[in-house]
């Protein structure tokens, strides 16, 4: 971490060089890449990008409504050669600021009970139900079913992944059978 001598900013950051070329815009640059992003007067990010060897190969652009929330997202994306792909997805909340439908070229939609569960979540034409217990943990998703110990901790999600904790209720090993058997240590 070094910094800058005359305004004591940062100026580098491992390998990365960071500059502010305009108040609301920080740059990284690692010699190959140029990790951008912009916020609005309200210091929402409103821009993020990369550009490689000075051709911008992504840029995701963000709208914000009056409460704050991401209203619509632009995501423009180049291939290897020169053609630029635009994707706009439109989002849509709830009265209780939940998501309730993302508007794009494949939609999403989504259900909630009144303590704020989803119940469904669409996409392509699917719906995949939800189901909870009395104490708003999540039983079912689909045709999956989660399990708790008498703590209340995941001891078994959806996928069929398996979870065991300490006596703190920090992870100790994941496991899903023929898959992965992961375990966690800690100091």
């Amino acid at each position: 971490l070094q910094y800058s001598p005359r305004t004591g900013a940062k100026q580098q950051l491992g390998q990365f060089t960071v500059s502010w070329p305009q108040p609301n815009e920080t740059s990284l640059f690692d010699g190959t890449a140029v990790f951008n992003r912009i916020t609005n007067a309200y210091f929402q990010i409103a821009e993020i990008s990369v550009t490689i060897h000075r051709m911008e190969v992504f840029r995701m652009e963000f709208a914000y409504d009056s409460r704050n929330r991401i209203s619509q997202t632009r995501t423009y994306t180049r291939n290897v050669g020169v053609n630029m792909y635009t994707n706009i997805k439109n989002l849509t909340w709830d009265a209780d600021g939940q998501l309730a439908a993302v508007e794009a070229q494949e939609p999403w939609g989504f259900k909630y009970d009144d303590n704020g569960n989803m119940l469904s979540l669409t996409y392509r034409g699917n719906t995949i139900p939800m189901e909870y217990n009395v104490m708003d943990r999540i039983v079912k998703f689909g045709e999956g079913m989660y399990r708790y110990d008498n703590r209340g901790l995941v001891v078994q999600n959806a996928r069929e992944e398996k979870f065991h904790y300490n006596a703190k209720g920090l992870l100790t090993r994941a496991t899903k059978r023929g898959r992965f058997d992961v375990r966690y240590y800690y100091d």
